[in-house]
């Protein structure tokens, strides 16, 4: 019974060969290629039709034939192929219209809602660390608890990924609320900067001693700083107001002078001096241990800006009280931006020129 062969390399000729001569070899009229004759289950259809030369069936030691010798194309010849070799039709496979598609499992949203609520832990992990990320970190926990505990009632199978959301999500909202200090956190807001803080007040000791926290600072072995601000009391004298007068009142009228000496050791910022006493409210209040003020005379001062290393001495004259005790002078914060006032011990033994 004869078969249909095609040329394997172009397949463009189609030849019709007895089942005897299927596994020979021949060679393509068309691309002029060696091929192997074999039974073509392809549903190509050849551009041109050929049909073959019968062989001897009884021949068993047959060469194999060449292209040339087996088939003629049937558009170059008149004669008719033998009624013995019939042109067998190849069907062509009908393509359907549809083509049916494979339909896979329905997503599982539970496994969905139990995957975003482990993911609400990392997210209010990381809020934590933020300012004010308490605040976020909280809720997001409590979010991702409520999406786990829903996951459950859908969750057929995977049930731990429900119970993990839960389970992790509880611990966030423990330690953002109950153990902060497990993650680093110190309190619901931020902590302030100890630099913009307000610094103590400090005496200084003229010996050159450390510094010590201090109210009121003794004027006689240390001096009042706070932060830039240092004031130094230079000097507390009790002379006559003018000894060069020609009027003899003058001479004899004795007050207090107070040298004061404000400086600025910062490095950052300068100091607006303005005045000792820059408003009714807020004045340089001089006065004894008892409680008796003592009358401002006179202040020399000059308003100036006292940038880093630099300072400026000032002259705060008083009436002389009759009799001498220790004194206490409060310096109002706005004459150098401070947030308190300064306060100075002035013990009896500093003044200079009072009468025992």
């Amino acid at each position: 019974m004869p078969f249909t062969a095609v040329c394997l390399h172009c397949r463009a000729s189609k030849f019709r060969v007895p089942f005897k001569k299927r596994g020979t070899f021949a060679t393509c009229p068309k691309c002029a290629q060696e091929f192997m004759l074999v039974p073509d289950s392809s549903v190509d259809i050849p551009l041109m039709e050929y049909k073959a030369i019968p062989f001897d069936d009884d021949s068993d030691e047959t060469p194999s034939p060449s292209g040339s010798e087996i088939l003629v194309e049937s558009a170059e010849t008149t004669t008719t192929a033998p009624q013995s070799l019939k042109t067998t039709e190849i069907a062509i496979p009908v393509i359907p219209s549809s083509v049916p598609t494979v339909s896979g499992d329905a997503p599982d949203y539970a496994v969905r809602m139990a995957l975003v609520g482990c993911g609400f832990v990392g997210v209010s992990m990381i809020a934590s660390q933020f300012p004010y990320g308490r605040f976020v970190a909280g809720p997001l926990a409590v979010i991702g608890l409520l999406i786990g505990g829903l996951s459950l009632l859908g969750l057929e199978k995977r049930t731990w990924l429900g119970w993990a959301a839960v389970g992790l999500n509880t611990m966030a909202l423990l330690l953002v609320a109950a153990f902060p200090s497990w993650l680093g956190l110190t309190g619901w807001t931020p902590a302030s900067d100890p630099e913009k803080a307000p610094k103590p007040v400090t005496a200084v000791g003229r010996d050159g001693s450390l510094p010590k926290t201090a109210e009121w600072v003794d004027a006689s072995q240390a001096v009042w700083e706070q932060g830039d601000v240092r004031i130094t009391v230079m000097s507390v004298a009790v002379a006559a107001v003018d000894p060069m007068s020609k009027s003899p009142e003058k001479r004899k009228e004795r007050v207090l002078r107070l040298t004061l000496k404000l400086s600025n050791v910062g490095v950052a910022r300068g100091i607006e001096f303005t005045s000792w006493s820059p408003s009714p409210t807020a004045e340089t209040k001089l006065t004894t241990t008892a409680g008796t003020s003592m009358l401002p005379r006179a202040v020399t001062a000059d308003k100036a800006t006292l940038y880093p290393g630099k300072s400026a001495e000032s002259v705060l004259t008083y009436a002389a009280p009759d009799k001498f005790d220790d004194l206490r002078l409060e310096i109002p914060s706005q004459v150098f931006g401070g947030p308190e006032p300064a306060r100075i011990l002035i013990p009896k033994s500093l003044i200079s020129g009072r009468s025992p």
